[in-house]
């Protein structure tokens, strides 16, 4: 209903009120005056209602005689206080917007309101409300529901979502700090010393966690996350280390295999323990492994070589003795006649040194499925003498008129190739053997034939999975483990010398995928097997090694040298200087994916790590280093090591250790990296992802 009071003071206002029980739901004020008129409106409400007398001209305020006044005593102000709002009835309407359910009551009038009136007023049903609730000094309680209040929540928690964000991104900028730059990079994380007598053997991880240390007195197991020795097994005393002058380890499932000169020990790798002994007969020349078996091969006699098979799943030990064919030595004088008359030509002339070829032999090979005896002899020698420096074009660049603007490269290389070609007597040439040799393939079976066959240069075997390579000058052949000649080809350039060496542990070639990949000095090939077909050439001058990762890609280790430096590889040079390069390879169609200078020395693949070492002897200026090479003496100065991790997708650098003296043995296990030294092992560690 609609009330209207008129003051004493004479200001009129009228208001919308829903009584409660016959009265006015809270205390009414005059807006103008502040005298309280709840009575009057109370009488005002009883009228309209009909309850109790009527009273039409009542007052809304009793006027007090003029000209009296009597004195009241002061009552305390009272705090206007707000009426409980009525509880909605069940299916009642808003008066303002008759489609929506009331949910309250105004705490003013009591007038009911709805989620609309709501989000504007609150707990108040129009402006008049809460100019009235200001008046009066009325509590209003926040309501949830008012737009305001909503946007305030809103906002409240779009200031705290965006202060979480900043201090999140903040963290993370500061932990990618860190992390770049130095929680990625390794540290040292485990140290071990030999004693001051002894020296390390061999080392490297059992696990992620344990590490494998061999000296010359014990064989120790090493937990290198608790510090500390897990067990340690002492060697034989007399015990010979003659095979490359330190004993060979190999890990298998249960057991430890340590091969010694004179023995092989197989002890548990749980605690040390010997398992057994298994004693050798002669001297050890190779010990190799191949699909389940230790293969020990040993020299009883002149002609007589014994193989040994150890089962490494039963430890049971089965010795096998071939003879071989006894071969004479062919020694001839070096024909040098056409060779021009240098210093050292003319003293070999003049001395007629003869040449033992040494190629002249018997040796036995594993190969895998059987044993082969590689037989060659000597049919006729030829030894050819090359320039090993390149020869002089034109005149003298001393001769020239030289001026301080003269540049100081050309005149200096001149200088130092003058003086390695009188170094050592060679006078800048160097022998390559180009002599006839037959060769005799025979395997450790009745029923295979065996191959015979002429190569030029001399001959070098080297066993694959499924496949064999006989290499001899500019020539390759490959054959089946039944010695069926497959390919026969011919290659740009004749294999390194480190390849051909006794002290040689790889070949120039390794099989994975139905593919053979073979490389010689300048070229990188791959022959589809079994045909042998040529699928791709990749030249490249000084590849050392070529890895698979397995996922399609092949790593080359090689060099940024040019065909020419082949030929002359005496040759000093200030400009151009020859580079250490990494490159990795498409398995499949040869395409060059990436390459990276100066970190192609050793490549090493394990898991999702690519890693890329480098040895550098900082030997001082460049001219001094040249005049090293040229008086062909070691260049002075500290060897620097250098270990990098690369990105696998593009060749990119992630980190560099830098550390002073190359390590005799690396290892790796996940993100852990072991260097072997002559006195000590040192485990690097760092963070990854």
């Amino acid at each position: 209903m609609n009330i209207k009071v008129q003051c004493n003071c004479g200001a009129k206002f009228s208001f919308d009120v829903e009584p409660v029980n016959g009265q006015m739901p809270c205390t009414i004020v005059c807006p103008t005056c502040g005298a309280d008129a709840t009575a009057a409106a109370n009488q005002l409400v009883a009228q309209n209602l009909s309850v109790g007398p009527a009273t039409p001209s009542v007052p809304a305020v009793p006027v007090r005689p003029a000209g009296l006044r009597v004195a009241v005593a002061a009552e305390p102000p009272k705090v206007p206080t707000r009426a409980a709002a009525p509880a909605p009835a069940a299916g009642q309407l808003c008066s303002r917007h008759p489609r929506k359910r009331v949910e309250s009551h105004c705490f003013v009038c009591s007038k009911p309101i709805c989620m609309e009136c709501m989000q504007i007023f609150g707990y108040l049903c129009s402006a008049t409300c809460r100019y009235q609730a200001e008046q009066q000094g009325i509590q209003i309680p926040a309501c949830e529901f008012k737009q305001s209040v909503a946007d305030a929540k809103n906002w409240s928690k779009i200031g705290a979502i965006v202060v979480a964000i900043l201090l999140v991104v903040v963290a993370l900028i500061g932990f990618w700090g860190w992390f770049t730059f130095s929680g990625s990079h390794p540290k040292v994380y485990y140290s071990y010393h030999a004693s001051e007598a002894g020296w390390i053997t061999h080392a490297q991880f059992m696990d992620a966690q344990h590490v494998l240390i061999t000296d010359e007195k014990q064989i120790a197991l090493h937990d290198i996350d608790l510090k500390k020795v897990v067990w340690s097994h002492a060697l034989a005393k007399d015990s010979k280390v003659e095979i490359a002058e330190r004993p060979q380890v190999l890990l298998t499932p249960e057991n430890i295999w340590v091969c010694l000169a004179d023995s092989i020990l197989r002890l548990d790798r749980k605690n040390g323990d010997v398992v057994s002994t298994i004693p050798l007969k002669g001297t050890s020349t190779s010990v190799r492994f191949e699909k389940g078996e230790l293969l020990v091969s040993s020299r009883t006699g002149d002609w007589k070589e014994l193989v040994t098979h150890i089962d490494v799943a039963t430890g049971t030990a089965k010795a096998e003795e071939l003879v071989l064919e006894p071969i004479a030595k062919t020694v001839k004088p070096r024909d040098v006649s056409q060779v021009a008359p240098t210093e050292g030509v003319l003293l070999n002339q003049e001395l007629n040194q003869p040449t033992v070829s040494g190629r002249e032999r018997s040796q036995i090979i594993p190969a895998g499925e059987n044993i082969v005896e590689l037989q060659v002899r000597m049919i006729e020698e030829h030894f050819n003498e090359v320039q090993s420096i390149k020869p002089r074009k034109g005149p003298s660049k001393i001769d020239e008129n030289l001026s301080a603007s003269t540049p100081v490269a050309p005149v200096a290389e001149e200088i130092l190739n003058d003086i390695a070609r009188g170094n050592g007597g060679n006078g800048g040439y160097k022998t390559v053997d180009e002599s006839r040799y037959g060769v005799t393939l025979k395997r450790n079976s009745k029923e295979i034939p065996e191959w015979r066959g002429e190569v030029t240069g001399p001959p070098c075997f080297f066993p694959q999975q499924t496949v064999d390579v006989l290499t001899a000058g500019r020539g390759i052949r490959i054959f089946d483990k039944q010695n069926k000649l497959l390919k026969e080809d011919k290659l740009a350039f004749a294999v390194a010398d480190e390849f051909t060496s006794s002290f040689a542990r790889s070949g120039p070639c390794f099989e994975a995928d139905n593919t053979l990949y073979f490389f010689d000095q300048g070229v990188l090939a791959a022959y589809a097997l079994p045909s042998g077909d040529i699928r791709w050439r990749v030249p490249s001058v000084g590849i050392s090694s070529v890895q698979n990762d397995g996922k399609g890609g092949l790593y080359v280790c090689t060099t940024s040298a040019s065909p020419e430096d082949i030929q002359y590889s005496e040759q000093v040079k200030l400009q151009d200087r020859i580079n250490p390069v990494l490159m990795k390879v498409d398995a499949k169609s040869g395409k060059v994916l990436w390459k990276v200078n100066h970190l192609g020395v050793g490549c090493y693949l394990t898991e999702k790590y690519v890693y890329a070492s480098n040895q550098q002897i900082s030997g001082g200026p460049a001219l001094a280093v040249g005049l090293a090479q040229a008086l062909g003496s070691p260049a002075g100065g500290t060897e620097r090591f250098r270990l990098s991790r690369l990105d696998p997708d593009n060749g990119k650098e992630l980190w560099g250790y830098y550390k002073e003296g190359s390590p005799d043995r690396l290892d790796f296990s996940k993100n852990r990296i072991l260097l072997q030294y002559e006195d000590r092992v040192v485990v690097l560690k760092f963070l990854t992802f």
